[in-house]
Formats: C-alpha cells, sequence, structure tokens
C-alpha cells in the first residue's frame, strides 16, 4: 500500500494523528551519524515502521497510536506502546530513539523525551524554531553531559505528504548513560530528601546531627532548674514516636522489604543502633548542660560519663536513673578534674612550651610530651607565654566549631578558683582577643591571645592562673610534695596564693552538689 492510499485509509478511520512520513534523505542523514549496526533502537511515532527497517537493528520497538499503521509494520518490530503520554520511557535502555512528532504537539514530545528517555543518542526532526524554546533548552540543561549537533535543516515541500515546515535534523549524544530510571523513581517517590537524610546520618548520631542541633536550640530556651523535667518528657516523647514508627513497618508488604534486603538480623540491629543511639543524644545533652558538672569536668570526661558509662550500658534515661548517674559523677568528680588538669597541661606543653624546673631554658624541641603513664620524666611547668597549635581559624570560615581547648580551658580555671563565666568560642585569625575575670579584688586580664593565619594562637596568660596550674599538675604527678617545695621552684609567687592551692578542695560536697541540680528539695 502506498503512503497516499494509507494516509486517506487514516483520515476515514479517524486515525490520521498528523502523520508525516520521515523522507529518504532525512532517514540517509541520520543513518550517516549513527553507524552502530548492532543496536537497540526506538522509534516514537513510528508510523508505518519505516525509519526502523531503514535502520534495521538488533532490536527494533515502536510507539505508535494508529492500529492501521501498525498493522502495516515489519514484523520485527515491537510495539512496545500506542499512546505517547501513557508510555513509560524510562524503564528500558535503547542505543538510538528517533521521534518526527506531530508539529503541533512537537514541543511537549521533545522535553519528555530528551528528559525521561534512558538512551544514548536521540534523533529529532522538529521545527526549527525549537532553537528559541526557553522550555526546551531547560530540559536540556536537565541532562547531564549532553551534546546535540544540527546533521541538516529541511522541509516536506517535496515530500510523500507535503507541509509548509522548516526542520532541523537533530542529534543529540550523551557521553554516558544517565539512569533515568533512578532519577524518576526519586522524584517519583520523593527519594531526594530521603537520600540526603540517610547521608546525614552515617554521622555518629550524637556528634553531627540535626536531632542534636535541634534539642540544643530547645534546651537553650528551658531554665536551669527545669532541664531534666524537659529532656525527660522530650526523651520519651521521641521513644513512643519511634516505636510507632517501627510499628508501621508491618504495613509494608512483606515482598517490597524482601526486595529491599531487609533481613531480621539488619533490622533488629539497626533498632538495637537507633535506640542506644537515642539514649546517648539525651545523656550527651544532659552532662553538657548541668552547670554543676559542666564548670567542673571537661569535655572529655563528661562524654566518657554520657556515652561509656551512661548510654553504652543501656541506662534508660529516666529521672531515677539520672539521679543515680549524676551522684556517681559527683562521686568520681575530684578524678574527673584531676584528669581534665592533666590533659589541659599536656596540650599547652607542646611545641617546646614547658620549661624544667629551677631552669629557665625551653626545650629545644617538641619531642617532650607529658603522659599519665610514665612519671620517669624530669618536672616541668609552663611559661606564661605559650603557642597552642591549631587554635585559630579564618573569619571567613563557613563552618565555626566551637574550640574544645578553649572550653576546657575554662572549666580548670573556674576548678582553680578563678571565676571565668564566660570565654570565646574562637580564636579568629589575625585578630586578638582579651578575656577578663572579676573576683574580690577587682577585675584582671585572664589572658591577651593573637591569632596566626599558620593556624596558631599566641597566648598569653594571667601569672597567677598559669603558677595555680602548674603547681596543681605539680602535685597530681609529684614533683611538688608540700608548700615548702613550691616556694622553692616558684619562687615568684606568693606565699598566699600557694597556701590557697594546697587546701583548697577539688569538688563540691555532694549534698550541695545535688541541691544545685535540682535533683533534692
Amino acid at each position: 500500500m502506498s503512503s497516499y492510499e494509507l494516509i486517506n485509509n487514516l483520515k476515514k478511520q479517524e486515525e490520521d494523528f498528523e502523520w508525516y512520513p520521515t523522507t529518504d534523505s532525512m532517514i540517509e542523514t541520520i543513518k550517516e551519524r549513527f553507524k552502530k549496526v548492532r543496536a537497540d533502537i526506538l522509534d516514537i511515532g513510528a508510523g508505518d515502521g519505516r525509519v526502523l527497517k531503514a535502520f534495521g537493528g538488533s532490536n527494533l520497538f515502536a510507539i505508535e497510536k494508529s492500529q492501521l499503521l501498525v498493522n502495516t509494520m515489519p514484523k520485527d518490530v515491537l510495539v512496545v506502546g500506542s499512546d505517547f503520554y501513557s508510555t513509560s520511557l524510562i524503564e528500558k535502555r535503547f542505543d538510538l530513539v528517533f521521534c518526527n512528532p506531530p508539529y503541533s504537539e512537537y514541543k511537549q514530545w521533545a522535553m519528555r523525551i530528551l528528559r525521561e528517555c534512558n538512551t544514548q543518542h536521540i534523533a529529532l526532526i522538529i521545527p526549527s524554531r525549537w532553537r528559541e524554546d526557553v522550555d526546551i533548552q531547560l530540559a536540556m540543561q536537565e541532562r547531564k553531559d549532553l551534546e546535540y549537533e544540527i546533521l541538516a535543516s529541511s522541509d516536506f515541500l517535496n515530500a510523500e505528504r507535503k507541509a509548509r515546515a522548516k526542520v532541523d535534523i537533530v542529534f543529540f549524544t550523551l557521553s554516558q548513560y544517565d539512569d533515568i530510571f533512578t532519577q524518576s523513581l526519586e522524584r517519583q517517590f520523593g527519594l531526594d530528601d530521603l537520600f540526603t537524610k540517610l547521608e546525614k546520618a552515617q554521622y555518629d548520631f550524637g556528634t553531627e546531627s540535626e536531632e542534636k542541633e535541634n534539642l540544643q536550640a530547645q534546651c537553650k530556651e528551658v531554665a536551669q532548674g527545669d532541664l531534666i523535667d524537659f529532656l525527660v518528657q522530650r526523651y520519651n516523647d521521641d521513644i513512643q514516636k519511634y516505636i510507632k514508627t517501627i510499628e508501621s513497618l508491618k504495613t509494608i508488604d512483606y515482598k517490597i522489604l524482601a526486595s529491599l534486603n531487609i533481613d531480621r538480623e539488619k533490622l533488629i540491629k539497626g533498632i538495637k543502633k537507633q535506640l542506644r543511639d537515642l539514649k546517648n543524644l539525651y545523656w550527651s545533652e544532659l552532662f553538657n548542660k548541668l552547670d554543676s558538672l559542666t564548670n567542673r569536668i571537661t569535655s572529655k570526661y563528661r562524654a566518657h560519663i554520657s556515652c561509656d558509662i551512661a548510654a553504652r550500658n543501656e541506662i534508660e534515661f529516666n529521672k531515677p536513673n539520672i539521679y543515680n548517674v549524676v551522684i556517681w559523677a559527683i562521686k568520681n568528680a575530684d578524678e574527673y578534674m584531676k584528669q581534665g588538669y592533666l590533659d589541659l597541661f599536656e596540650r599547652m606543653a607542646e611545641g617546646g612550651n614547658a620549661l624544667e624546673y629551677k631552669s629557665n631554658h625551653r626545650f629545644k624541641t617538641d619531642s617532650w610530651r607529658y603522659t599519665l603513664k610514665d612519671n620517669q620524666h624530669k618536672a616541668h611547668k609552663l611559661d606564661y607565654r605559650i603557642v597552642v597549635t591549631n587554635e585559630a581559624i579564618e573569619k571567613t570560615q563557613y563552618y565555626k566549631p566551637q574550640s574544645v581547648f578553649l572550653q576546657d580551658l575554662r572549666v580548670v580555671a573556674r576548678n582553680l578558683g578563678f571565676n571565668i563565666d564566660y570565654i570565646p568560642y574562637i580564636i579568629y585569625a589575625g585578630e586578638q582577643s582579651i578575656l577578663d575575670y572579676c573576683d574580690s579584688e577587682g577585675c584582671k586580664t585572664f589572658f591577651e591571645a593573637r591569632g596566626y593565619h599558620n593556624r596558631n594562637a599566641h597566648f598569653k596568660f594571667n601569672k597567677e592562673f598559669m603558677a595555680s596550674l602548674n603547681i596543681a599538675v605539680g602535685r597530681l604527678c609529684n614533683w611538688i610534695k608540700n608548700k615548702q617545695e613550691a616556694k622553692e621552684e616558684f619562687k615568684d609567687v606568693s606565699s598566699e596564693i600557694i597556701n590557697s592551692l594546697f587546701s583548697k578542695p577539688l569538688g563540691l560536697p555532694l549534698q550541695e552538689s545535688l541541691k544545685q541540680l535540682a535533683l533534692l528539695d
């Protein structure tokens, strides 16, 4: 049957869906560009299948609405859809997708083909005005590494079915297959947000998490006396929410769970980890917010209590358990405070900041490190001028982490009797920071610090503070056994300060601490 007869029959049966047969010259132009012999080819709006017949290929597929035209196609052409808009384009990969669309809808067809076809090559015969169409340009930008070339400009003036349209033969190439199917599933089921959250969840639950940030923000609005009740209530709410979420898994078709490779062992393991992380989050927040402990115990040992003692031992987060864990922490506070002195001293002794006792000569190398397990080293002390490495950051830096060194410095200073209520979170490179404190004798400078672009910070500390730290560490390491030895080694320190350091208790009595925590009436 000739093309002329086919077109007349289409009109009689009301199946004329703007089929303008692709000319032989157009087909040859595309064949000259696409020379792959064995290929999977899809023709959208395939007509009588003449383009597919001309190309040959391993597997030939068509989308065609007219049943009359389908009946005339070669036997090796498999029709995979009739209506263009209701036929999915994404599941199967093709080597080439060809389309000579109905020109009244060419824009919609072109945009959908460009966005959804899972292919490496696309050949379109479309009106030349496509070049100025913003929507088509945007659709092209959505595909990664998409390149195109206009193979030729042509028309249908001498075609079997004539038309005045001026057309371009456009050949699109992708350097590699886009996983359009995956991208479509992500859009359809809203998985982008889920995958973003899953990526965030790769971090430790108690350190870098949206949950921690939300909890910290809410705790800022809670008075100290109401903190425990607030945290317990919020923890219970989170537990109930989590239980309901787990229970909802029962409503999911078991075949879906099986296809997602979810089995008993993985599920139980995940539930256990989530519950443990949730406890750790709340225990950590508690020990970072209780002033009676945060003012006395450095961050390392608060984390040890909340994570290693409370959460790891699966202690449920409720008020009676909080009471018992806090009592345990207070009973051990003296030891943690001592460890805080030693850790801070070790941090500050890096980089040649240490001086030998009864000598004012600095080490020529920074190989010496104070270690708690090795008391064979000679006694050392710190000068009041020191350099602390990796403590300065650029002011333009987007992420500005809180300095653990500075916060622990505040804790140790308060334990030594220096009433430091506030300390900077960060030392900025190129800037100077001055921190003052006040006592019964008035206000004094605690430190002057300047940050440098090599990330080092130079500190000039209050001499009384540095003497207090040196003597406290000297006592703990048994380098100084009594007041007299302290006075002989630290001749520039007043007898009043030395007497105070040897007589001052390290912690508050248990009952007083509990009252401050609002755990006792």
